[in-house]
């Protein structure tokens, strides 16, 4: 059993970790730490690295110790549309992205309650294209040393933009090439068949 917190558009190795793991549990009982992947995630844009940050509600905010099942997405502003836009003005040039976009469209436009159900979809969307069905159990307690589980849920939480592989980024030419970024980069860029090679998987 490998235990994972649950991370908006996850980091390639968060996903390599994830499809590697023959039992997978989230947890659903930690507290909502502010600042982490759990709700945002970095592309490759024009102008280098860009954090894509999903916003929580006010009183979310508020609480410093909020159970992360119940975080709700704030809808104050339109971020759907600009993380929309953004992915699409990242990865439009890419090789895959077309291919995809169509389902994106689809995980933006619903309105999701929760983070924790928007990110579930979005690995849903993700591991789909590598026909990689999502199967997990969710925690129903918070422990803080389990025994006898691979815990990862700490695991990911900083990115120093390595990987031991490179591949094709829309702006390599002018930014070199950058490492662990969230997986729809690899996605878009190299496509599921090579993303799983790269990851030393393979399609199902």
């Amino acid at each position: 059993m490998h235990l994972f917190s649950l991370h908006y558009l996850p980091q390639i190795k968060y996903i390599k970790a994830l499809l590697q793991a023959e039992e997978i549990a989230f947890e659903m009982m930690e507290h909502f730490q502010r600042q982490t992947y759990r709700n945002r995630c970095e592309i490759y844009t024009a102008d280098g690295i860009h954090k894509l940050i999903v916003p929580v509600s006010h009183n979310t905010r508020q609480k410093e110790r909020s159970c992360i099942t119940d975080v709700r997405i704030a809808y104050h502003d339109n971020w759907r549309l600009q993380h929309l836009r953004t992915i699409k003005s990242a990865y439009q040039s890419s090789s895959y992205f077309e291919y995809f976009e169509s389902d994106f469209i689809k995980l933006y436009e619903k309105k999701y309650e929760f983070l924790v159900d928007f990110n579930i979809a979005s690995l849903e969307i993700i591991l789909g294209y590598l026909k990689k069905p999502l199967i997990f159990t969710k925690t129903i307690e918070y422990i803080k040393n389990p025994s006898g589980i691979t815990d990862l849920r700490e695991a990911f939480t900083d990115n120093n933009n390595t990987l031991d592989f490179e591949y094709y980024q829309v702006f390599q030419g002018k930014k070199g090439v950058i490492g662990n970024l969230s997986s729809i980069d690899l996605l878009f860029n190299a496509g599921p068949q090579r993303m799983l090679e790269l990851l030393n998987l393979s399609l199902a």
